[in-house]
């Protein structure tokens, strides 16, 4: 059975999705169905993501709930990210934790004690903040199939993205479904399985609440994980900013 600790969890992966393509399997393009496609450009539009490439890094700040052993841990919460590769998150409180994401490498600092966290472990996530910028990434990219998907509700259309990777031994496949609102033109869930050789299998969910529009983008200020049915942790952003220059020194390991 794959374990991964609470706090990695958190961490946007930038493996799978965001990846150069050498390293996954396939030889013909992905097929990516027109239609998805084509509701993916309405949401980024929407999102005021029409040029993804112009947001180069963010700050966020707030408090992530930590829900463990039938306790609400509640912590303060500093987030960076730049580019597509580099995302850390910071703990403070009752975990004291720093987790640290740079390319295919990650580290996990509690106190003076640092864990180096394999890169198997970031199979999770790309980004919890803001998972319209791996729609983003997807398009266009031949190792990365886009389908178009019911949901069942009128209110509702989803997207699934889907990968295989050959530079894990025991990776099989990432599948990634994004649940938008029709209306609003937002992702307000994300549906996450990881496969692996063993025939083991990692499955996450994300609900995306409490939108507001910063500097033009609309970010989800309320953020929450789900494993096999139970609430993981909740964070909640009070500030976030865009294109700030944050510096490449903070995910130096």
């Amino acid at each position: 059975m794959k374990t991964i600790s609470r706090f990695a969890s958190i961490l946007a992966a930038f493996t799978l999705l965001l990846s150069s393509g050498s390293v996954y399997a396939g030889t013909a393009p992905a097929p990516q169905d027109p239609s998805a496609v084509a509701l993916i450009q309405k949401v980024l539009n929407s999102n005021g993501l029409s040029s993804p490439g112009l947001l180069k890094d963010f700050n966020a700040t707030g408090d992530v709930h930590h829900y463990w052993a039938g306790k609400d841990v509640v912590d303060s919460a500093q987030i960076y990210a730049l580019g597509s590769d580099k995302f850390r998150f910071d703990s403070t409180g009752s975990t004291n934790e720093s987790s640290r994401v740079a390319g295919m490498h990650g580290q996990l600092q509690t106190g003076q004690n640092v864990e180096t966290v394999p890169a198997t472990a970031f199979v999770i996530t790309v980004n919890p903040i803001l998972p319209v910028l791996e729609l983003a990434n997807a398009v266009g990219d031949n190792n990365t199939r886009i389908d178009y998907m019911q949901t069942g509700q009128a209110t509702t259309a989803a997207i699934a993205l889907q990968r295989t990777h050959q530079d894990f031994p025991d990776f099989v496949s990432f599948r990634k479904v994004y649940v938008i609102d029709r209306a609003s033109l937002t992702i307000v869930q994300t549906i996450e399985t990881v496969a692996f050789s063993t025939q083991d299998q990692i499955s996450r969910k994300y609900l995306y609440g409490n939108f507001n529009t910063v500097q033009g983008i609309t970010v989800p200020l309320a953020i929450s994980e789900y494993v096999s049915g139970q609430n993981t942790w909740t964070l909640h952003l009070t500030n976030i900013a865009f294109n700030i220059g944050v510096s490449s020194d903070l995910f130096a390991f």
